[in-house]
Formats: structure tokens, C-alpha cells, sequence
């Protein structure tokens, strides 16, 4: 994990309305997730390729604009080292940080459901990661439509930021994802 600087935001935290992290936690994902691939794996066909994608959005705190209640711009004065600054994008520490994130990506999830690239295809979101499993083909189509509307709404998910474990072919057969690494074993995603 990367090391990111966190700014002390606890006075103007105070003064704005509550915010929390309504998503689930990264357990009950990780539960979810090796559920969904072991029951999607118990009910394919054997030569049905089982695929999870793995997506981490780029940057993703410092792409979301700030904005008041009204929706216009607005800007936060950090002083550090004696020194002022102007920040219109989200940054770490500020309460809002996270309940901001998940509503950007819940949003690209209901895209995706509403153009009916979700159906036969688990779908999780954790800040600004999410997690596809399902049917291959069924993924690799989800993926690149939620990439596709991440992108025109300003928050890319590069390629480096994209892994796809399959059950049947030459992705890789493992990869780290919400901390924990995945594996392609006897042609089953096992975390």
C-alpha cells in the first residue's frame, strides 16, 4: 500500500453535515466474492470459462471535483508549513472522502445495470475498486463498459489498474486484489 498524505481536516470536518462509508466492508466482500465464483464454478458447464476482474479506479480522490450543496465549485485553504493553498478536488482526510467516492461508483454500477451489462455478473464496489465475477465473456463486456463510462466521467481505470484471472486461458493465475491474492486452481478462482 501506497503511503498518501492524509490532511488534517478535523475543524472543517466539524462543520460540515455528517458523512460516513455506507459500503460493506472489505470482509463480507471477500466472503461474497468466493461465494459467487464457487457458485457460478458448481453450475457452468466444464468448459464454461469462469472470469473475476479486478478494477482500481486511477487516483480516484484527487479526480472528484468539490462542490457545495448548491453543485457549484467550491475550494478548501490548507496551511501547512506556514504556507496557504487552494484545493477544488477531494483529498484525503476530509469525512466526506469515502461517502463521495462510493456515490461516483455506485453511479457507474446503476450505468452498467441500466444498460443490462450486470446481467449473470457479480458486481462489488469497495471505495474506488470494484470486482466482476461471472461468466467470461459476460465480464470482459462489464468491464469494458464501466471503463468506458469511468473514463467520460473524468476517472480512468488504466490498464495497469485491470486484471482478469479466467478459469480457462493465459491471464494470469493469481493476483492481488483487496488484499488478499486471487488464484486460478483446477480451473476455479480461489482466493
Amino acid at each position: 500500500t501506497k503511503v498518501r498524505p492524509v490532511a488534517d481536516c478535523r475543524l472543517v470536518n466539524q462543520r460540515m453535515e455528517g458523512a460516513s462509508y455506507a459500503g460493506e466492508n472489505v470482509s463480507n466482500i471477500l466472503t461474497e466474492v468466493s461465494l459467487a465464483a464457487n457458485a457460478i464454478s458448481e453450475t457452468a458447464s466444464n468448459d464454461c470459462d469462469i472470469a473475476m476482474s479486478c478494477l482500481d479506479i486511477s487516483r480516484a480522490f484527487y479526480r472528484l471535483r468539490l462542490c457545495n450543496s448548491s453543485g457549484c465549485s467550491t475550494r478548501l485553504l490548507l496551511r501547512t508549513c506556514n504556507k496557504w493553498f487552494s484545493c477544488g478536488r477531494l483529498i484525503f482526510g476530509l469525512a466526506i472522502g469515502p461517502g463521495a467516492l462510493e456515490a461516483f461508483v455506485m453511479r457507474l454500477l446503476a450505468l452498467a445495470e441500466k444498460a443490462g451489462v450486470l446481467e449473470g455478473v457479480y458486481a462489488w464496489a469497495y471505495l474506488d475498486d470494484l470486482t466482476f465475477v461471472g461468466e467470461a465473456d459476460k465480464v470482459r463486456r462489464a468491464t469494458a463498459y464501466v471503463r468506458t463510462a469511468a473514463t467520460l466521467h473524468g476517472l480512468p481505470i488504466p490498464d495497469s489498474k485491470v486484471v482478469h484471472l479466467c478459469s480457462h486461458g493465459s491471464s494470469p493465475s493469481r493476483s492481488r486484489h483487496l488484499g488478499i491474492f486471487w488464484n486460478v486452481v483446477d480451473q476455479k478462482i480461489v482466493a
